[in-house]
This record gives structure tokens, C-alpha cells and sequence, in this order.
């Protein structure tokens, strides 16, 4: 019996229950996959001036495009964490990209292994070795980059500069406990992993965490697109300010062009690998009873404000993109305005997968199948996201440091406090509130304006709450 035959079988022997509504039919596969440093309105789909991205597109074309999902925290490592655990940094302990905790109390992905899924993590790996064989045990497929290959750390070169120079081609792996090193582009053999594994069991459906680095820096692309986008420069934003902050720096703001084209160019590289994965699960039977969901960890600055990079409180920041292809369930070609955040991940593959998790202290993921489905719009009303920092990691006694907290409201309302001045642009007022169904750039702040102190009071007492709630410190708000 082949594998779509056999699931067929095993579909007429199971259901699942949404709503009011029945969906008999097979088991569903998952498919996550978490890129790093990729910020919304980067695809042709989008509206970008000059990407090309075809494949990527098919997700918005054949799924659901959501326009407001938030990272807990813009920031790689807790924004991650919170992925896995459902839960705030204040719950899971992952305060920042240094810190990591010894074990976490939930971890989300063991409840599909339980419940008979073949799972794989493929890609990025970074919640700390205290934890590393925890998390393998979650995992049937253990495919982890572990860098650039040892024999170019020389004498005569530095971690960092062997780390920038090499990473992306020719890595060494950690391939289910043992070191290898693969021959060829990163990005190619991460999702090729991906499909290798989808198509390689004709019995049990796969849940699949494909986490490639790219697009992050550095900006080492493959050699077919390999100046893809060069001379097409820095396209023109409301707020882009090229002249404040990280930018006051003449050079710094010379080298933002050149830097976002080979940015661009290390998107081509996840289009064309992405291309590839699709066609698999194509010959093999399984695309369409397979939930897939695109998105990135945090978002990516690039003069915005006169910002660089990620950290901040800003849209271009905090928001990532959010995609979500399932024709059992979501209509395709639509867009979604309601508020989500990456923590919702594992809650929505859960329902739609018919696997029961444990209840969660501090939960703060739900399921957006009510989103997909229509019979909701939304599935929050506000959502919060923070940053906190370890100052210093080799005093692990030291407290942490919140830098920010921002609430947003599903009306489109946006408060940020700062507890500490931003470090690119100190002079910026420690208040900031948009309305962002009006003003999505950020252009114009609400927070002293005398007509709208009564949302500023409401927003700034909603935000200390919320910060209670989960255990924050919010003695710093007023």
C-alpha cells in the first residue's frame, strides 16, 4: 500500500472536530518554517518594488496572508523560545539572545512525537546545550548547522571573523548526534533535508520545524543569485531617515544600499529552495494535506526612523510575516487584518492536528483556526510584546533589563514605553502611540497630544497590567 493510500485509510478512521464543523479526512502533516531576520513586505506578493518571488507567493496565492503578526519579542532567541513554549520571556527564562535557561518547563513540540507524529527539527538551533538533550528527545530527525567547518579556524583568524566569512557554504552539521560536514549552500540543504524527510515514511505524517538562517547576516548568497538585485539600492519608505540615529554615521547610510540588495539576494535563495520543497510535496501526494505555516522569528530595520537591524519597538521590527496554506481550512488568496503572534504556531497545528497539550502556566498561544476558517476575526483583542536584556551575562545575579514593552490593540492602537533611551536614538521621547489603521508608519505621535490623552491613560494602564500578569516588572510605569 502506498503512503497516499494508506493515509486515506487512516483519514476514514479519524476526524476532526473545528467549530461546529466535521473535517473527516487524513491526518494532517506540519510544516513550520521559521526563517531569521526576514521582515514583512518582502515578497512580489507583498507589493515589493522588485523582488521576485514566485514560490513564496503561492502561499499567499493558495493560503491566508496575515497582516498583523507580532514576535512576543523582536528579538531571535526569546521570540524563538516563545515558539516552542507558548508562553512570555517572564514564563520560559529566555530573556535575550545570551541567556540561556537550564530547562524549560513546556516544550511543545514532544506532544506531537507522543502522539504519534515523525518529527524533525531542521536548521537553527539555539535555546542552549543545558537543554540540547531534552530537546532531541523531542525530535526523530536531529539535522542542526553547527557553523562553518573547523579546518578554516585558523590561528590566524578570528571566531567572528571565521563565523562571517564561512557560514552558509560547505557546514558542518549535526546529524542526529554525529558531525558532518555537507558540501554546498545552506539554505538548498536545509529545505532539501525538509523534503527528503517528508517523503522518506509511507505510514506516519511528519511534523517538520524547518528553521534556515538565512536571511540573516552574513549576507553570503548562492552563486546563481549571486548579484541578482545589485544596483536596484534601498527602496524609498515614509520613515525611512537616513540621516538620524544609526545613520548619522555617512558611511553607515552609504552601505545600507549595497547591504539590502545582497539581503534581497539571500531571499531569492529561500524563493528557490522553497520551489523545490512545494514540488516534493506535490509528487508525493501530500501538499494539500499538509498545514503549512511561513514565518520569521522577528523583523529587520533598514533606516526606518533612523534604526538598523532588529531590537526595537518598531512595525519593521516587531511584525513578521504570516503565512498559512491548508485548503482543507483556509481559504485561498485571502488576507487576514487580526492580531496573531508566533506563539499561536504550535496551538493552531495542535487543533488542526488533533494533538492535546498540557495546560500551560502563562499561556499566551491560541489557535487561529477560528481565523482561517472565517468564523472569527479575531482571536484577541490586544496583544503585548517585550524586550528584556541580561546586561551581564557572566554575572547571571545581575536582574535583568527591560528595555521596552509595547501593547497594541486589535482597533490599531499602539502604546511603547521605554524603561531605558534606545541606543541608536536616545533623544526620542520614552512615550510613543500611533494609530496604526491611520498612520502604519509611525509618523506621527499620539502619546502628549491633549486629544487623545483618554486612549493614552487607557493604553498606559492596560500596558502595566498586562506586564503584571505575566509576572513583568511594571514598577517603572507610572
Amino acid at each position: 500500500m502506498n503512503k497516499m493510500n494508506f493515509r486515506k485509510l487512516l483519514g476514514g478512521l479519524c476526524f476532526l472536530v473545528v467549530g461546529a464543523t466535521v473535517f473527516a479526512g487524513e491526518r494532517p502533516n506540519i510544516l513550520v518554517i521559521m526563517t531569521d531576520d526576514l521582515r514583512i513586505g518582502m515578497l512580489s506578493s507583498e507589493g515589493h518594488p522588485f523582488m521576485e518571488t514566485p514560490s513564496l507567493d503561492r502561499l499567499a496565492e493558495e493560503g491566508v496572508r496575515f497582516n498583523n503578526c507580532y514576535a512576543l519579542s523582536p528579538v531571535c532567541g526569546p521570540s524563538r523560545a516563545s515558539i516552542f513554549t507558548g508562553q512570555y520571556s517572564t514564563h520560559h527564562m529566555r530573556r535575550d539572545n545570551f541567556y540561556y535557561p537550564e530547562t524549560f518547563e513546556y516544550y511543545l513540540p514532544q506532544s506531537f512525537k507522543d502522539s504519534g507524529y515523525r518529527t524533525a527539527l531542521i536548521g537553527k538551533y539555539y535555546e542552549g546545550t543545558e537543554f540540547q538533550d531534552t530537546a532531541r528527545k523531542a525530535w526523530d530527525r536531529w539535522f542542526i548547522n553547527k557553523g562553518p567547518s573547523r579546518d578554516k579556524l585558523t590561528p590566524d583568524i578570528s571566531h567572528y571573523d571565521w563565523w562571517n566569512t564561512f557560514l552558509y557554504r560547505d557546514q558542518e552539521y549535526s546529524i542526529d548526534g554525529k558531525t558532518k560536514q555537507v558540501m554546498g549552500h545552506q539554505t538548498d540543504i536545509l529545505f532539501d533535508e525538509a523534503a527528503r524527510f517528508a517523503s522518506e515514511d509511507e505510514n506516519d505524517p511528519f511534523c517538520i520545524f524547518l528553521s534556515p538562517f538565512a536571511p540573516h547576516a552574513p549576507f553570503i548568497m548562492s552563486e546563481r543569485n549571486e548579484g541578482k538585485y545589485r544596483g536596484k539600492g534601498l527602496p524609498d519608505r515614509d520613515n525611512q531617515e537616513l540621516d538620524k540615529g544609526f545613520f548619522k554615521d555617512a558611511k553607515k547610510a552609504a552601505e545600507m544600499p549595497e547591504a539590502y540588495e545582497k539581503y534581497c539576494e539571500m531571499i531569492a535563495d529561500l524563493d528557490d529552495a522553497m520551489g523545490r520543497l512545494l514540488e516534493t510535496l506535490e509528487e508525493v501526494g501530500e501538499l494539500d494535506n499538509t498545514l503549512i505555516i511561513f514565518t520569521s522569528d522577528n523583523g529587520l530595520l533598514y533606516g526606518e526612523h533612523g534604526f538598523a537591524w532588529k531590537r526595537h519597538a518598531w512595525e519593521e521590527s516587531a511584525k513578521v510575516p504570516f503565512y498559512v496554506r491548508y485548503p482543507k481550512l483556509a481559504k485561498k488568496g485571502t488576507e487576514s487584518d487580526a492580531l496573531v503572534c508566533l506563539a499561536d504556531i504550535f496551538f493552531t497545528c495542535s487543533e488542526v492536528a488533533d494533538v492535546e497539550f498540557p495546560e500551560i502556566k502563562g499561556q499566551q498561544g491560541r489557535s487561529i483556526v477560528p481565523l482561517l476558517t472565517g468564523e472569527k476575526e479575531q482571536v484577541r483583542d490586544e496583544m503585548l510584546f517585550i524586550q528584556y536584556e541580561m546586561p551581564d551575562r557572566a554575572a547571571p545575579w545581575f536582574p535583568e533589563l527591560m528595555l521596552h514593552a509595547s501593547l497594541v490593540r486589535a482597533d490599531g492602537w499602539k502604546l511603547t514605553l521605554y524603561n531605558e533611551a534606545p541606543e541608536q536614538r536616545p533623544e526620542l521621547a520614552s512615550a510613543q502611540m500611533f494609530n496604526l489603521s491611520r498612520d502604519g508608519f509611525e509618523m506621527n505621535n499620539k502619546a502628549n497630544d491633549p486629544e487623545s490623552s483618554k486612549i493614552f491613560n487607557t493604553l498606559r494602564r492596560d500596558l502595566k497590567s498586562s506586564l503584571e500578569q505575566i509576572d513583568a516588572d511594571a514598577s517603572w510605569i507610572e
